[in-house]
């Protein structure tokens, strides 16, 4: 099967249910983690992320997070 295949075969109510669901485990990742300010650029694809700029972030703020992140997920 080729990735994302079966997304050419969802009916519009199917890809609406699929929306949500992606939407609900990256918001519940990022929450979950702590590395909402790391990974800036994906936040910014939730409809929530728009308005969030990169430069309104303190340096040290966007840096321990993703030290934080970093950690977490090399252990």
């Amino acid at each position: 099967m080729r990735i994302d295949s079966d997304v050419k075969e969802m009916t519009l109510a199917q890809l609406r249910k699929e929306v949500m669901r992606l939407r609900g485990a990256f918001r519940k990742e990022l929450n979950s983690t702590g590395n909402r300010r790391c990974w800036i650029n994906l936040l910014q694809k939730l409809p929530e992320g728009k308005a969030i700029s990169p430069l309104s972030i303190p340096r040290e703020v966007f840096l321990k997070n993703c030290e934080e992140y970093q950690k977490r997920n090399t252990k």
